[in-house]
């Protein structure tokens, strides 16, 4: 007990690797350590007082060597896995996509990963890129919380950047250059092919449990999603948007997109089958309620397997909530995920600790 405290309080003032915590439990971690240090004082104190400074010299030696191998004990503990402990990793994945032409290329794409750190293999968790305006202003980190939070539901989370987008490799592909319904389909289809990529890559990890994957993605990413559960990738089992739609620049533009998003919803959802959840917001001020509840009647009716969820309004515009409000959604998606018995634990890993991995070069 004395070599695993001593090794806190080494680790916390010279080893900032021994365990890393999230800012909430800094202050804790500071003031336990400050206390130890306080009561180390006072014991020294002591020790000079009875046996002498000489002795006391040799006394502080040992407990200095305690102290430092008991470092070295939590680090070896952490990466042997603790099941309420996190790991987290970046990674490239080595995606393969066709040309036009029909030839093959490579694009490493970018990705942050957050599981369980318990060796053992979980079902996986792919949450998608965001679409903005400049592809370079957007990265895998941007998603950190997010992917966290899956994580800490037994999920392998994986979030990504798509080609030409942040860090990965490329130029982008999907965007839509005329308002027509086979152009809204090609740009999901070309865009799902990232998604796809990332689930076949991370699905020969180790520590995926392959056979059940879901999909998270907000906006136009969103809309990619019908796409994707009309082919689903093997191992596909459920899908979750958030305002999963476009909207257009131009006003003049805006009956043509909405009316296309409509009719391809419909057209996607003759052969989806696999179950999806989509949340949206009251107040979503870039795609309006009225379109998604359009687009989600039209996709049902071609048989499709949607569930709408709409929320109370947030802030001045929801579009952002999966960005912002982990504890709002949460809820939601636990309660889509228990009805569809993907539910991985009733309780959540705490975010206290989480050990860095690092790819191998």
């Amino acid at each position: 007990m004395l070599v695993h405290v001593l090794a806190i309080f080494q680790c916390n003032f010279h080893d900032m690797e021994c365990v890393e915590f999230e800012s909430g439990e800094v202050l804790k971690k500071y003031f336990i350590a400050i206390s130890i240090f306080i009561l180390m004082v006072g014991l020294g104190a002591v020790v000079i007082s009875q046996v002498g400074i000489k002795k006391s010299f040799i006394v502080a030696v040992l407990i200095a060597v305690m102290a430092l191998t008991g470092c070295q004990n939590v680090k070896a503990e952490g990466s042997q896995g603790v099941s309420d402990h996190l790991v987290m990793e970046r990674i490239t994945l080595p995606a393969q996509f066709k040309n036009p032409d029909g030839s093959s290329y490579m694009a490493e794409l970018d990705a942050l990963v957050v599981r369980p750190d318990d060796h053992q293999a979980h079902p996986l968790a792919v949450i998608n890129y965001p679409h903005i305006e400049n592809p370079k202003n957007v990265y895998a980190d941007d998603w950190e919380k997010q992917t966290k939070e899956f994580a800490r539901r037994g999920w392998v989370a994986v979030a990504f950047t798509a080609r030409g987008y942040g860090l990965s490799e490329g130029q982008p592909v999907g965007q839509v250059k005329e308002c027509s319904d086979s152009e809204f389909v090609r740009s999901a289809q070309v865009r799902a092919d990232d998604v796809r990529e990332v689930m076949r890559l991370m699905a020969e990890k180790t520590y995926v449990d392959h056979t059940k994957i879901i999909s998270i993605a907000l906006g136009i990413s969103g809309y990619t999603m019908l796409s994707l559960v009309a082919e689903p990738s093997p191992g596909l089992v459920a899908v979750i948007t958030f305002a999963g739609g476009w909207t257009a620049r131009k006003t003049e533009m805006v009956a043509c997109y909405n009316q296309s998003q409509i009719n391809t919803a419909a057209g996607f959802g003759k052969s989806a089958r696999i179950p999806m959840l989509w949340i949206v917001a009251e107040n979503d001020n870039i795609v309006p309620l009225s379109l998604l509840k359009e687009m989600h009647a039209a996709f049902n009716k071609g048989g499709g397997k949607a569930e709408l969820l709409v929320t109370p309004p947030f802030e001045t515009d929801a579009h952002f909530i999966f960005s912002k409000r982990p504890s709002i959604w949460g809820p939601l998606i636990d309660n889509f995920l228990q009805k569809q018995n993907l539910q991985q634990r009733r309780d959540l890993i705490p975010l206290t600790y989480i050990r860095m991995e690092y790819e191998n070069p």
